[in-house]
């Protein structure tokens, strides 16, 4: 996984490489001993403090009540923001006006809890990986459109769609951000998210030191290229924050439900005033569960007190929030954890700052465009038990400590033949098989084993199914196997008539030559069909009676195929490594 590009841009400025990457995981359920991650293309980025905030004045008034919806939005609008908030590149004409958001569950990368942002001339999103990546396309007066984006077959080509609303599946690694251009009646503008001189996207993973130097930066909903704002209530007090006629019991940041979900390590919310609380002070952040755009259960709650706020100027403070308390919606059992799985729309809370005899604090916000209305992140909770939203595309710099897991095989189906056997599977992970683990005990007549390479991380998993009992006619198990942020299920099946293919010689045959695959086959079968590792088909193929055939590989990326012979004989899948 490597991006020249990016690496020589790197040199350019003067950075250095690292490799050394780690994160403390353990047995099942607990993220507390040794193990290892997949490195992504690691290098170290130049970072920048924080410019002084701009204050603006917000009215005088708490905006009105919104107690049961919380977004003002057609429900089926998602609600990040990225793209909205930067110049938009255009022709003369006013119209057609190209935009997009960035794919949903996806954040845009903020700065550090010592409030150091990166370099200027890069901006960065942090998605998942493997999953579709839907980039969402809200341009105006527009009737064609033109996407430019990097192509994820990890080749450094560009590939260009008409689709209005294109998915695309990024592996692991970090991308190129994909350009649109909009076009009506021969005119046409073109948009990119960010303003810097470079932008990438994260596919999968987390943010680490060994990438960003001087700390791991936050990931939220805010955008670094506009002006962070302490809003005034216009009465001496702060609009998000201890407020003049103390109305507010607490402030709150929404975050959209991701693709897939993803693991929490922690929080921080920036603040620029912070005073007058006295050290055992403890504040409390909630995390609400958001469905249908209603607030339901309290999924965990975290800690903070005054003490452990730290300050890097009259004006630059964070509170962090990071050990966890879980709680079971059904049970309202308790239990505590240094991490959360959040797979649902969510609403950060933070109260406890209030009715503190000459205290003051305003948590950082941002308000970073006025088209579309009604996007809207920052919210209140009211001291008479109402709920409020600030009337202006607003978010509150809440900054998230986030990995975006992955676990994907091959294949999900063992058919076993009723005298035993053995199916190996290919497996891709972000973490190492050490930090797995099955849901459930496999049965008895099911083992696993497995091999991982920690250099190339080639990882294979294989499952051994015992002869079924004599009298027996089947047995199924459904293997479901577990890491921190994600899983995968394999279906097992074993019976007196199942199986009987894969106890026959292969028919079929795929060599991996220098330029080319080498396909040998009875001549009964007449065409292939190509898959790689996500399920893709990405070609197909007519076979002639010849028995053997080549396909041109050199526009192929290292990975695992499934080449899928079908005919009058039936069906024949073989599964190549490139």
């Amino acid at each position: 996984m490597k991006k020249t590009l990016l690496i020589i841009m790197m040199f350019a400025v003067g950075v250095s490489i690292s490799t050394a990457q780690s994160i403390r995981v353990g047995v099942a359920g607990e993220k507390s001993a040794a193990a290892s991650y997949q490195p992504m293309n690691s290098q170290s980025l130049v970072i920048q403090p924080m410019i002084e905030t701009k204050t603006q004045i917000a009215p005088d008034v708490l905006p009105a009540l919104n107690q049961e919806v919380i977004c003002h939005y057609p429900k089926k609008i998602a609600v990040n923001n990225s793209g909205l908030d930067n110049t938009i590149i255009r022709s003369s004409n006013a119209n057609p006006n190209a935009l997009y958001m960035c794919p949903e569950g996806f954040f845009k990368v903020g700065f550090t809890k010592k409030w150091i942002a990166y370099n200027n001339s890069i901006d960065f999103l942090l998605g998942h990986a493997y999953d579709q990546t839907i980039w969402r396309n809200i341009s105006t007066d527009a009737d064609t459109y033109s996407w430019s984006f990097e192509n994820p077959n990890g080749s450094g080509s560009t590939l260009k769609t008409a689709e209005k609303n294109p998915n695309i599946p990024y592996p692991f690694d970090i991308y190129l951000i994909p350009t649109l251009t909009a076009s009506k009646g021969g005119y046409s503008s073109t948009y990119q998210w960010g303003t810097a001189n470079q932008r990438f996207l994260f596919a999968g993973g987390e943010l680490s030191e060994s990438i960003f130097r001087s700390g791991i930066p936050g990931c939220g909903n805010y955008d670094l290229s506009y002006d962070l704002v302490p809003y005034s209530d216009g009465a001496g007090g702060y609009l998000f924050g201890t407020n003049a006629k103390n109305l507010i019991d607490g402030v709150a940041n929404y975050f959209e439900k991701p693709v897939h979900k993803y693991i929490l390590d922690g929080v921080w919310a920036a603040l620029t005033r912070f005073s007058g609380f006295p050290a055992n002070t403890e504040f409390t952040m909630v995390i609400h569960r958001v469905v249908d755009d209603y607030l339901t259960d309290e999924i965990a709650t975290a800690t903070c007190k005054a003490a452990d706020v730290e300050s890097f100027s009259s004006t630059a403070f964070t509170m962090p929030f990071n050990t966890f308390t879980i709680i079971d919606p059904k049970t309202g059992l308790k239990v505590k954890k240094d991490y959360l799985e959040i797979e649902d729309a969510i609403m950060i809370e933070i109260r406890g700052f209030n009715n503190i005899p000459g205290s003051e604090i305003c948590f950082l916000s941002q308000e970073f465009d006025v088209v579309p209305t009604n996007v809207n992140y920052a919210y209140l909770f009211l001291k008479d038990g109402g709920f409020s939203y600030y009337p202006g595309t607003t978010s509150l710099v809440f900054n998230l400590e986030i990995t975006y897991s992955f676990l994907l095989a091959d294949s999900y189906e063992f058919n076993a033949p009723a005298s035993g056997g053995e199916k190996t599977f290919e497996v891709i992970s972000y973490y190492s098989p050490n930090a797995w683990w099955f849901e459930e005990n496999l049965p008895e007549w099911l083992s696993e084993k497995y091999t991982f390479d920690s250099k190339t991380w080639d990882i294979r998993l294989s499952l051994a199914a015992k002869p079924l009992p004599a009298g027996m006619e089947s047995r199924e198990a459904t293997a479901k196997i577990v890491t921190y942020g994600a899983d995968m299920s394999i279906s097992v099946k074993q019976s007196s008539t199942t199986g009987l293919s894969a106890v026959t010689l292969a028919d079929t045959k795929v060599i991996n030559k220098i330029n080319y695959f080498e396909l040998k086959y009875p001549s009964d079968y007449t065409s292939v069909s190509i898959y790689n590792v996500f399920g893709q088909k990405i070609a197909s193929c007519q076979l002639p009676a010849t028995g053997t055939f080549n396909v041109p590989s050199d526009n192929y990326s290292k990975g695992v195929y499934l080449f899928n012979f079908t005919g009058a004989r039936g069906t024949s899948t073989v599964k190549v490594r490139y």
